[in-house]
């Protein structure tokens, strides 16, 4: 197999690499401390103030999905090749990009509290956590960009990216407005997140010179998770507590944001019960939307567009050869199918 294994399993001493959601899969496990690595050098090239508090944000890393789908794309194909190198380096600018997103989307909503911890921009203040934010975007492109490969499409990569951003937009433009309809919802997630998911999935079966096939199918399988994921988080704001997801129940709600169990539950309120709730935004009794939305059936509702997708996206990897990447895929589905926060 031609691949390299170089540092895998190596530890970094100034910034220990620890991913409970990983633990049982050592596969994915090695190949993402990989990624941890290469962020945390990047970070040490960072000047002035921007430098620890990235360093900090680098302790925070999530489940870190989307790296770990680019990493399994890679390894996805039955007789392996590429340079792993490459890989690790796409990984850590896909990460970066996501992070990014992540603090500014807590700008623009306000939020102060991310996975439990206190968000970047209410220690720092705006204009700085927009520089640092800005910072991670400038280094993912060049990781993403910067990488002699023909077989990478940068107008691609630069559409996807776009695709995010314009679906940002459109959320924070339509804030306060539940009436929008479910398809327009979903072409919202698809490009605020399935869009990267679907972008890391591409990268990594490129980079692992997997056939043109296998490339569209992984690509697929990416989008389809990334719609799966995003619509079980929007359902876990209607269910999930403060102590399992690390913020608020209900924030979409209070900052205006129509996701899928309001849209599906507003549209079998014939009595106009929920309506008239939401038309006093700001100003709402969010413990009663909730009840009132789970009452009309809006999370089950959703709950079912959820394993839709899911089925779209194991569909995708039928058609891949039974590589342990693959197996890892397909409980990482299941996983995520399941998941409370």
């Amino acid at each position: 197999m031609n691949r390299s294994r170089k540092n895998v399993g190596k530890r970094n001493k100034g910034t220990e690499f620890v991913n409970s959601f990983w633990e049982s899969e050592p596969f994915v496990d090695r190949g993402l401390e990989r990624v941890h690595e290469r962020t945390a050098e990047i970070i040490k090239g960072s000047r002035g103030f921007i430098r620890p508090y990235l360093e900090e944000m680098l302790t925070q890393q999530g489940k870190m999905l989307r790296p770990a789908c680019l990493l399994l794309a890679f390894h996805a194909g039955e007789h392996g090749g590429g340079n792993e190198d490459h890989a690790v380096d796409l990984a850590a600018g896909i990460e970066m990009i996501h992070t990014a997103s992540l603090v500014h989307d807590d700008i623009i909503d306000g939020s102060s509290v991310r996975r439990g911890e206190s968000t970047l921009h209410s220690r720092i203040g705006n204009r700085k956590a927009v520089v640092a934010g800005d910072y991670l975007l400038a280094r993912a492109f060049s990781l993403l960009t910067g990488l002699s490969d023909e077989n990478i499409s940068a107008e691609k990569v630069s559409d996807r990216i776009s695709r995010l951003c314009e679906s940002e937009i459109d959320q924070d433009s339509e804030a306060g407005d539940f009436s929008i309809s479910v398809q327009h919802y979903l072409r919202r997630i698809g490009g605020k997140t399935a869009s990267l998911f679907s972008l890391a999935c591409y990268l990594g079966a490129q980079a692992g010179k997997l056939s043109p096939m296998q490339v569209r199918r992984l690509s697929k399988f990416g989008y389809n998770l990334g719609m799966s994921f995003q619509i079980q988080d929007d359902v876990l704001d209607y269910l999930g507590s403060r102590t399992d997801m690390g913020k608020e129940t209900g924030k979409d709600l209070r900052e205006g944001i129509a996701t899928l169990p309001i849209i599906c539950a507003c549209s079998k309120d014939s009595s106009g019960k929920l309506a008239a709730m939401l038309s006093g935004y700001p100003d709402l009794d969010v413990k009663a939307i909730i009840n009132r939305t789970k009452e009309l059936g809006g999370l089950s509702d959703a709950q079912a567009y959820a394993r839709r997708y899911l089925r779209l996206a194991e569909g995708e990897l039928k058609g891949l050869p039974n590589t342990e990447a693959k197996m890892i895929l397909q409980r990482l589905a299941q996983r995520l199918s399941s998941r409370r926060r």
